[in-house]
Order: C-alpha cells, then structure tokens, then sequence
C-alpha cells in the first residue's frame, strides 16, 4: 500500500501512533567492508523476511467493495480504508487505498468490526461491517478535512493548523521523464524555490535557491532534512525512494532549525514499510535517448569560405575539410534505470527495502555515471506498542566520469576546414592563442570520480501514556559519512592544461564524516476545545573531513596517471604539490517549539532554539534564534457561501547562518613557496587571514503574511504569500593593509541584504468525472534582492577574462542596489568605418577611444541577472486507464550577458577561429570585441519541461502482477525564448573564466546573469519505462 498522509486527526481514530521522522545516517568508506556490510545486512535482510512472513497470523475475513463520490456516484482513486482498532489489537495499523475504479480489499481480523473511510476533500466515515463480506459507501465532501499530516521540523502538525510558510509535494505531484536526481522532482513545484542546472552535464551540481539570497556564504541553498538527519545531501536519497518533501519557506518554520535555516529547509520522507500486508514488491525500468537540445549557431566550412567582412584583414583560413566539430564531440547517450522495493511486515515489524541502478550516458563522448543506490527501512514495536524502534541503512555508490565543458568552448571556436587529424595520426592543432582541438581535449584528458555515501541511524521512540496522557520521548543516533577519490590526467601529447608538463596529474582523495545525536519530548494534550502541543529537545552534531591533495607533471610515458601519481618527475625537482589538512566542526542546540489550537479556529505557534557553533569567535559562539506565528480560519466565523476554507496567518522569525567553514575568526596560515637552502627546498609557512575575535552570526529575520483558500467545494485551492526579509552582519572578507596588520584580508560582519516578494500556488480541478479528470496548477513567484550594507564599498567583479578584455568587469556591486546590476557601455550602434559606438549616462555617442577617456563615468546598469518573477504550470489529465502530464516551468525579466557573442560574433578573429552565424548580419563590423549592452539579452524563457503519457494494463486477482504501467515521456521539449546563447535558465552564481590556465572558482552570489563560454550544450530526452507491482 503506497503511503497515504492523512489528518494527525483520523490517524488517532484509526490507532495510529504519532511518531518523529525517521533517519538514515553512515559508515567510513572502505571499499572491502563496504561490499561485506552490503552483504552481512542482505543476509540478515533475508532472514528477516522469512521470520516475517512465516509468522503465524490472525485469523482474517476478507472484505471488499466500492467507493464512491455521494454528489455524482463516481468512483473515487486514493480513498484510505483502515480497520478501526487494529493498531491496538495486532501492533500494526490494516489498511489499503481504492484503484482507478474505487475499489479496495481488505483482510479484517474477525474480533475487529469498524472500517474508516477517509480522502482528502472528504468527510470520514465509520462503518461496522457486522459480519458482510462485501461494503460498499458513498463519500460526502468537506473541504475541513484538508488535514493532511505535514513533516515540520522535528514532528508533524495538521495541515489546516499550520501557520508559517510551508508546502508540501508528495510522489503525486513529481515532475516525471528522465529523472536521475532527487533535486529535479523539486524543479517547479514549490512557488519561491528556484532549482537550476543549465546545460545537460548530468555530474553537475544544482542550484537551489529559496526566497532570493540571505548569505554570501560557500552555500546559498536551503538546509536539507532526510529522514532526521540534518546536513544531509539529496544525492544521498534516489528520487524513487522519495516519498514526500516539505518546504520549511520562511523563518518562522525553520527557526527550530536556528544557524542553518536562513536559506529555508528541505524536509525529505523516504518509503516505509506499511505492517500486516502480503510481501509488496514494485519494480520500475526505464531507458532514456537524450540527444543535444540547444548549441550555438556557428558558421559551417562552406559558410566560413564563403565569408566576407568589411574588414580587409578578416580573411578567413581555409584548410580545405570539412569539419562538424559539435558532432565530433557529441552523441546520443542512451540512459538506463532500474528500481526495486520490496515492502511488508506482520503486526509488530514493518520494512521496505530498495535498490535501483541507473547507468547515465550524456551528450559528450565518454563522459556520463553510473549509481547504485540502497536503502533499507526496518520498523519494530514491543512492549504493548509503546516502544518503537526504527533503523535506517543507506548506501550510494557512484561512478562519474567527467566532461569538460571546455570541450563545447572549442568546438565552437575551432576552424571549420580544419582537419580532426594530422596525416601521422596525431591531432591537427595550429599555436594559436586560447585554440585547442576539441577532440584532443576530449580523447586526451581524463577525469573521473568515485564516491560511497554510507547512512546508518537508529531511533527509540517510548509512550508515556501509562503515566503521564500524552507524553512521548525519542533518542536518535545517525553517523552520515561521505568518501570522494578524483583524478585528472592530461597526455604527454596534450596541450590543453597539459602544454608544457609532459603529463600532468592530479589526485585528491575526500572523507567526511558526521555523528548526530538527538534527544526530544513530545506532548500533546486536548482540554476542552483547547489542543496543546509541546516539543523540546537537544541536538549534538560533530563533522569531521580529511583532505588529500597531490599534483604532478612530466612522466616517463601516460601508463601511470594518477595510480601512480609519485612517478612524476616535477616531485624530484620540488615542483610537485602535495597537501593536506583536517578540519572539525561541532554544533550543539537547545530547542523547543509550542502550538495552541482553540475551537479548530484561532492558532498560535512559537519557536525557540539556542545554539552554538565552534567556528565562531570566543565571544559570540552562541546565538539565539525564535519565532512567533498565529492563524484564524475565518470560515469558522463568518460563512461565506463557496468558500470552503479560508485561512489567514502571519508569522516572524529569526534563523542564523554558520560560518561557511572552520577558523574565520583566528589567525589562519597557510604553506608558501618552497625556498631552495643548501640545495634542499624548505617550505614556506605565513599568515592568510587575521583574526577577528568579535566574529559572530549572521541573523535573518523575516516577516510573513499569507492566505490558505479552497473555493468550490475544494475544487479551487491555494495559497497566497508575501514576504520581507533582512540578513545583517553578512560574514565578508575584506583587505586590511600590512602593516599594521599581519595578513592582508580580515573576515568580519560587513553586509547586509534585504529580500521582498509575493509567492502564489493554485491549484484547479476543471474536471472531476468517473471517465474523465482534469487538474490543472499554477505556480507564482516574485523576489526582488538588495545588498543594503556592503562594509567593502562599492566593486566591480566578474572579468570578461579574455585577450583583450581580461580586466573589463560585468557586474556592479553597489550599497543601496539590486543584487545582480549588470555594469558597461550601453550600444549605440556601429559606425560607418565599422567601429563600435556607445551612449554615456547622459546620451552622448562616442566610440571606443572617447569611452575609455571618461573612465568609470562612461559604464552604467545595462541589464539585471536575477528574474523579476518564475512561473510554472503543471497538467494532469486521466482518461479511463490513460493518464497525461504536461509541465512548463520558466522565468522572466532576467538578463544574460552572453559570453559567446563577445568574442565569436565578430570577424575580427576569423582568420584563426569560427565566428557565430549571426556574424554575418553585421558584416561591417570591423572593431575588435567589446563589452557592451550589445552582448546582454532578455534571457526570459518559458520551457516545457515534461510531456508524460501512460496506460495502466487492467488486472484482475488471478494476474500475475498487481499494477502494470507502461509510460513514454519527453523532456525538454521546447523552449520560448529570444536568448541567443545555449540556455537561458537563471545563472545565480558566477564561477569566472576558464580555459587552459585557470579553472572555475567558487560560486560568487554577487554576480548572476553571465553565460561563460564552457556552457554544456543542453539535452532534450525522450523515454519509455513500465511500472510493476507484484
């Protein structure tokens, strides 16, 4: 039985017990005891099951029927039915939910005698069977039973009594189609969260924001909650285990979360067991073809001889072949995935156990992962149900090798009539400036990572009932641990990062390990027409990561690599890198949280939790983070005829944000050059940063006001949101002078940024018929980010970093300003003899030369890299067996500086590379590259994410299988927009240049909006899967 959330109401009629999250956590990695750990709990696994399902049983009697909507007599999908009394009686909670026909069986120990039936939307109704074997029953609507149970943090709390800014989407409502990580099922579904990843590198990180930027910090995203376990990483979880995911939104709901809730919380539920029920066993297969969505349009080699500028010199260099670079490097890569659960238990013991695989290949030639990904979920109860002890086992083992965007770059530039090979077999390449055969990057570069995440938690839940009504208490345990080993390997032969190194390697090796323990009281008690809710609680938290770091170049010959990275002659000659360093962090809280509820009408809520951090200065280790928030259901009140629910709330909370990582606030050194004494070379040691004992949180606070709503008898429903926030004491580092002070930069609380916007998610059943369904949503956000405070005055970042233009900045960072202000000459037009002209601030046109005389006075806002607002817009249509999805996601109002433009859509450099085909609409160009407004676009876009269409095989008792779901589904699509460049989805972070020499560096938050020019190409997929169910 698929796991169904229903009202913490009807679960305490049913017998339900009220439980904390589950939690998962892990073991070091070590490649032999990992696969003996996978086989030791396999083994114990098995027997398990064997004692499960042998165990003697009550005696049953088998009940069926149909339910039906009582207004029309249409069969209702999703209904829950459980026995009443069965938790009591067996230790378990029977139940199941009705089919696409409304149908439903159930085997109801012969002592229990009441069946509930409950669906959101619904009023719940109790039936005594009274000896039938056959019970069928209508459903009345009552839009009050909203009530589904939402995971909050550290509990659970009635839908309808929420009163912070909280959304919930369960497996219902997942983006489906080519999916291979947990953080696309989020893309578009929750209004206010932002998740990105341009281009189709499928090994490439996601970009999660939550209600604009609240930290300058390493990490931006939103604090992720799996199963308990603070810290965690989705691609610990496989998007198929995932059973629902909460958004914590604003800091009223995530203040119990304190240091780390500034950027929102993502609480994520896996798959339980469900107790009392035959072995469950759901298997999902798929095969996907994804081949390039979007690339750059560039000049063909017949278009390239053909060319003809202005400018005289601007001949282009015809090599005599023809040459698609993009397909040389591209291919269709064909993508496969497995997932297994097998779930059940009898009266005191539930499990689910899972395995999938997915074997991914991208649109680059050689570069892809593969993922095993396993999950065991083992629940027992004793002592007359008032003990509750769950374990979580989780592993993820992953292989990815590596593509270089670079790969893209070149391909784009590298001349069209250029061969691929030399006539000897070695690779054509001309010793031109930032100029490198594409397929020699690719073939002769290397770099590949493997990873184990291992999770291992144990919780213990006790009721207290027996002395004191209401009280239960929970101990929870979990060690999280994660192990990285990566290599890269450039050829003897290669020149691209391997020029001149003869062999270059790089190894580095990463072990992270976290141990969590938490303690916590729960209380929940009704007087009268009041329900009094009380959790506290204490939470130890200690992070552990060991680094190892080795460079090397000139090798004897490429058989060694990184295996063997010490072969590398450069270490003999002291010119090798190797380092290493250990840090540890701890955390440790106090928190409590109270809600009251009067008369199902008025509720309040009030947070608290006082924390401290050991990366923070002796004298502000410590902060203190709350919340308040109240809610009136005014339908309670006043009755408004088709309004079903209507319910106000404001909130205010504080969150805090840790320091991004160990020893801002001390004196930190860091090793130097290596200096040659006595023909030895001794390492160099010396002050990096100094210290700042005054260090302290960074603090949000935010205010919230919304409006939950259901009109029509339901049919219509939402929410509606506004908010306003602002994060002082923003930790920067800023450049001091030496002397007086020992290091040049010092990190202090300098900034301060403010965030606005109005949040809408609705949702509309156009039709609800026994044959016919069709649900259509929408959801809505705006944001709008200020730096208000910003102690470094104002700056100039992101360099264009090419010949030319490497010291031209892009972004503008400015008290008083938008985040994101893109900064240069606004384009005039171009000139009679060619050249570029420009207007300044006050509308004069003047070229190049006159620009540069004027300085800084010559540069204004050009364009914005944050959007104004982000929409979705999702629709699930079912036709008798037949379901159809169709999902739309984009943003609007952002700009993007499209790097590939600067440089590749001028016929200054024709001679040595390809230009961009809109070159030859400008073909009176004859100035070298400048930036200027001419390379900013509107990058608003509107994409169609997902089409899915699927048929559900009837099945009768006698069929082998219980479901049977065949599926084909395409995603990206098609894609509105005017973007000129590769994808026009929101950068909110720029990593700067690269190319042959520098690598891309951290994120900057401060600087949004910039397309660089090793983009991925984006991929547009198509699949066909099934879904059985045994």
């Amino acid at each position: 039985m698929d796991h169904l959330l229903m009202s913490k109401e009807k679960l305490q009629d049913a017998g339900f017990q009220r439980s904390s999250l589950q939690s998962d956590s892990g073991l070091r990695k070590c490649l032999k005891p990992t696969g003996l750990m996978t086989a030791i709990l396999t083994a114990l696994f098995l027997l398990f099951v064997v004692q499960v399902q042998t165990a003697e049983a009550q005696q049953r009697v088998q009940v069926s029927g149909v339910v039906t909507d009582a207004s029309d007599g249409e069969p209702l999908i999703g209904v829950t039915v459980i026995v009443q009394g069965s938790l009591e009686a067996t230790g378990t909670t029977i139940g199941t939910s009705t089919n696409i026909d409304g149908e439903y069986t159930l085997n109801v120990p012969s002592d229990l005698n009441t069946l509930i039936f409950s669906s959101v939307g619904y009023q719940t109704l109790s039936v005594n069977i009274d000896g039938r074997t056959r019970v069928d029953v209508a459903l009345n609507a009552d839009v009050r039973e909203l009530d589904n149970v939402v995971v909050v943090g550290y509990g659970t709390q009635r839908e309808s009594e929420i009163t912070s800014a909280v959304s919930t989407i369960t497996a219902a409502d997942f983006q489906s189609g080519n999916i291979n990580d947990s953080q696309q099922l989020l893309q578009g579904k929750v209004a206010g969260l932002s998740v990105s990843r341009p281009g189709g590198d499928p090994n490439a990180d996601f970009d999660i924001r939550l209600r604009g930027l609240s930290t300058l910090g390493a990490n931006q995203s939103p604090l992720v909650v799996i199963d308990g376990i603070a810290g965690a990483d989705l691609n610990t979880v496989d998007p198929n285990d995932i059973e629902s995911m909460t958004v914590l939104k604003d800091a009223s709901a995530a203040a119990i979360y304190g240091t780390r809730g500034a950027n929102g919380v993502i609480l994520v539920t896996t798959r339980s067991g469900v107790g009392d029920q035959p072995i469950s066993v759901q298997y999902t297969g798929q095969v996907s073809i994804s081949t390039v969505g979007n690339k750059l349009e560039v000049l063909s080699a017949e278009q390239y001889r053909n060319f003809v500028s202005a400018d005289p010199d601007a001949l282009p260099n015809d090599l005599g072949n023809e040459t698609n670079w993009f397909d040389e490097v591209t291919q269709t890569g064909v993508t496969q995935t497995h997932s297994l659960n097998i779930s059940g238990g009898n009266n005191q013991t539930t499990y689910s156990v899972s395995g999938s695989y997915r074997d991914i290949q991208s649109i680059q030639i050689g570069s892809g992962r593969q993922q095993l990904n396993t999950r065991l979920n083992l629940t027992h109860r004793a002592l007359n149900n008032r003990l509750r002890l769950n374990t979580t086992v989780a592993v993820t083992d992953r292989d990815e090798k590596i593509g270089l965007g670079e790969v893209f770059r070149y391909a784009a530039l590298f001349n069209p009539t250029a061969p691929i090979r030399n006539a000897d077999g070695s690779f054509f390449q001309q010793t031109f400036f930032d100029y490198f055969n594409p397929v020699a990057i690719n073939e002769q570069s290397t770099l590949e990572a493997e990873s184990t995440r291992m999770n291992l938690g144990f919780r213990a839940e006790y009721m207290f009932d027996d002395y004191v009504p209401g009280l239960s208490g929970s101990l929870f345990y979990a060690r999280q641990s994660f192990s990285r080993l990566y290599g890269e390997y450039y050829e003897k032969t290669a020149l691209f990062r391997g020029a001149g190194r003869n062999g270059l390697a790089i190894r580095e090796s990463f072990d992270s390990r976290n141990d969590l323990f938490e303690g916590v009281l729960n209380y929940d008690r009704s007087f009268g027409n009041v329900r009094f809710e009380a959790t506290t609680g204490y939470s130890w938290q200690d992070f552990q990561d060991d680094v190892f770091f080795a460079e090397g170049g000139d090798f004897i010959n490429d058989s060694f690599g990184w295996n063997n990275i010490f072969e590398a002659r450069e270490f003999g000659r002291g010119e090798g890198t190797v380092s290493t360093f250990r840090n540890e962090n701890r955390l440790i809280g106090f928190f409590g949280r109270t809600n009251f509820v009067i008369d199902d009408t008025y509720f309040l809520s009030a947070a608290v939790r006082r924390e401290g951090s050991s990366r923070f200065g002796v004298d502000n280790k410590w902060g203190t983070f709350f919340a308040v928030s109240g809610g009136l259901e005014i339908t309670n009140l006043v009755s408004i005829e088709g309004v079903d629910q209507l319910k106000a709330r404001v909130s205010y909370g504080e969150t805090g944000t840790d320091a991004p990582f160990n020893g801002l606030s001390q004196q930190r050194f860091s090793s130097g050059s290596a200096f040659l004494v006595d023909g030895n070379f001794v390492p160099s040691i010396g002050p990096v940063t100094n210290a700042n004992p005054d260090l302290k949180w960074e603090v949000k606070r935010e205010l919230n006001a919304g409006v939950d709503f259901a009109f029509l008898d339901a049919r219509l429903r939402g929410s509606l949101d506004y908010y306003r926030s602002t994060t002082d004491d923003l930790l920067l580092e800023i450049n001091v002078p030496v002397p007086p002070n020992q290091a040049p930069t010092t990190w202090i609380n300098a900034a301060e940024v403010s965030n606005n916007g109005f949040e809408a998610a609705v949702s509309y059943d156009a039709i609800r018929s026994r044959d016919l369904t069709w649900t259509t949503g929408i959801t809505f956000a705006t944001n709008t980010s200020t730096l208000e405070r910003y102690a470094a005055g104002r700056q100039t970042i992101a360099n264009v970093g090419a010949p030319g233009l490497n010291d031209t900045p892009m972004i503008r960072v400015d008290e008083g300003r938008k985040i994101g202000d893109i900064w240069g000459w606004k384009f005039s037009r171009i000139g009679e003899n060619g050249e570029w002209l420009f207007l300044t601030p006050d509308g004069e046109e003047l070229d190049t030369d006159g620009m540069r005389a004027l300085g800084d006075a010559s540069r204004q806002v050009i364009g914005n890299g944050l959007p104004d607002f982000e929409l979705s817009w999702t629709n699930n249509v079912r036709y008798n067996n037949w379901d159809f999805s169709m999902f739309w996601r984009g943003a609007f109002g952002h700009d993007m500086v499209n790097s590939f433009d600067i440089f590749h859509r001028n016929a200054f450099f024709i001679t040595s590379r390809n230009v961009m085909r809109s070159t030859l609409d400008i073909p009176e160009l004859v100035e070298s590259p400048q930036f200027s407004s001419f390379q900013v676009e509107d990058a608003s876009f509107f994409r169609l994410e997902n089409v899915t269409i699927g048929y559900t095989v009837p099945t009768s008792p006698e069929s082998v299988f219980r479901s049977l779901r065949i599926y084909a589904a395409a995603n990206n699509l098609l894609t509105l927009t005017n973007y000129s460049g590769v994808d026009p989805d929101v950068r909110f972070a720029d990593t700067g240049n690269t190319d042959n020499a520098s690598r891309a560096g951290a994120p900057n938050p401060l600087a949004p909006g910039i397309e660089r020019r090793d983009q991925w190409f984006t991929q547009r997929s198509f699949v066909f899967g099934v879904s059985l169910g045994f």
